[in-house]
């Protein structure tokens, strides 16, 4: 009864965690480490204590949500797979439609053998299809959207457990295509996008259309969204970043993120609009590891400095003005260009806010 106990504590609090933007920063703590160290050691002995693992007094429901909630985690190791896979068998919750941390787990079993992969590809198989059905379905029931996260969610496990044969891959990029009229209409005000992204890259879905969908989906959600943070700025842009798309003309690929700068220079995208999260797009790019896009598109944004500042409240330009120090660090031979309008600005917050005190101090 105590170790049931201790089980739910424990579960509650790493499904806390998993579910909070407190993830980032604990992933690599080491007491979180020893959490969920300790909670495999005792869900492990939980389960092992009777001959037959059915009879372990953990329901399947609960079992689910564990292997979900360790798929989030990224704590799926192959010992903890196999415990978990085992149970499953000799419970209902091995059939042909494994979803999510379910058929993470399943798929990571060490000892898996032709029969078990057979049950992964016909899990993914049916997956694939229910999305393409949904996809299509959206044009005619806007109100699907609602449960568009965890077919999304169950979409980007697919993804790395199985290879979409050339039908298949076809197939739902058309039906996504079909619907991106919808996704304009809806993903703008919701928190799909991030889901979507994760589903299309894990996927490989390389089509330019969709890519130029989620793009501007993502620039709405920059000039609309007030409230929108800079962690969801920087995993929209983390993404992009790793997303390759194939471009007709050039017959060649690139990642997302140079389709948005594209759009960007286009006039797409109006930086007067909400300079704040303009700034927090920067201070995303300037994480991104270097690389030629990463700088070029900084360069397209330092560029509009005169637009960004002229309505951009104190602490935005604070967060400008590190954001462009981290910048210069890591491109010393690169140029600030509109200098001029920055000192400007800074000398007014000085002024005004700081009364003349040294904001660098």
């Amino acid at each position: 009864m105590n170790n049931e106990l201790n089980l739910n504590l424990l579960f509650s609090g790493l499904k806390y965690i998993s579910k909070t933007n407190l993830i980032k920063s604990a992933l690599n703590s080491p007491n979180l480490t020893k959490c969920v160290n300790e909670f495999k050691v005792k869900l492990i002995n939980q389960l092992d204590s009777t001959g037959k693992l059915g009879d372990s007094g953990i329901s399947d429901e609960f079992l689910t949500n564990i292997a979900n909630l360790f798929y989030d985690l990224k704590a799926c190791d192959p010992n903890f797979c196999y415990h978990l896979s085992k149970s499953f068998e000799q419970r209902s919750i091995i059939t042909s439609q494994l979803q999510s941390g379910v058929l993470w787990i399943y798929y990571n079993n060490p000892l898996i053998n032709r029969r078990r992969r057979k049950i992964v590809n016909s899990s993914c198989k049916i997956a694939i299809n229910r999305a393409i059905h949904e996809f299509l379905n959206l044009k005619e029931n806007v109100t699907n959207i609602a449960k568009f996260d965890k077919i999304l969610n169950n979409l980007k496990v697919v993804g790395y457990c199985y290879k979409l044969p050339v039908s298949s891959k076809a197939r739902l990029t058309q039906s996504i295509i079909e619907s991106s009229e919808v996704f304009k209409l809806c993903f703008e005000c919701s928190q799909l996008l991030i889901p979507m992204l994760k589903a299309l890259s894990s996927l490989k879905l390389d089509s330019e259309k969709i890519a130029l969908t989620m793009c501007k989906i993502f620039l709405k959600q920059l000039e609309q969204n007030d409230l929108i943070s800079l962690n969801e700025v920087s995993n929209v842009v983390k993404l992009m970043n790793n997303w390759a798309i194939y471009i007709v003309d050039g017959a060649k690929y690139v990642n997302c993120l140079t389709i948005l700068k594209q759009l960007f220079e286009n006039g797409d995208y109006d930086y007067g609009i909400n300079t704040g999260s303009t700034i927090k797009l920067f201070v995303a790019l300037v994480r991104l590891p270097k690389s030629e896009i990463a700088r070029e598109f900084c360069k397209v944004i330092l560029n509009k400095i005169g637009e960004i500042t002229e309505f951009c409240s104190n602490s935005d330009l604070t967060q400008l003005i590190n954001a462009i120090s981290h910048y210069k660090k890591s491109d010393p031979s690169s140029d600030i260009p509109h200098l001029a309008l920055l000192l400007d600005s800074i000398e007014t917050y000085k002024k005004y806010e700081h009364k003349g005190k040294n904001i660098y101090n």
